[in-house]
């Protein structure tokens, strides 16, 4: 109900989807805390999971299963969209925690200058 564009407006949408995606990177942040020194995740693997989680998340926000499920349901928003709220919701997230994060800030406002640039 929260990402249906047939019941919300789309900023609507979109805020919502921004809050689900910044309680996602606050928990992955959380999990990341809690590993020992000694198993530090690198950079590469937490730019691979978060482009994979916003990427999942079209998928399922998309899909026909919802769409068959929910009769009325609708979404109309684009990957960009999705990918773009995603990628700022992180960033928003790991800003405020910086330590450790220096290489996936800078990827993603790499990310979202250039998103907000191609629209």
């Amino acid at each position: 109900m929260f990402f249906d564009t047939e019941h919300n407006s789309l900023d609507t949408v979109i805020s919502s989807l921004h809050g689900a995606f910044s309680e996602t990177a606050l928990k992955m942040w959380a999990y990341i805390r809690c590993l020992s020194a000694s198993t530090r995740l690198s950079a590469t693997l937490i730019i691979n999971t978060i482009k994979k989680v916003v990427d999942i998340a079209f998928l399922i926000l998309t899909s026909k299963w919802r769409k068959k499920r929910f009769e009325k349901y609708a979404c109309e928003i684009r990957k960009a969209q999705v990918i773009a709220t995603g990628y700022s919701a992180f960033l928003d997230v790991l800003h405020r925690r910086q330590t450790g994060y220096g290489e996936v800030i800078a990827w993603l406002r790499e990310e979202t200058t250039r998103l907000a640039t191609t629209r």
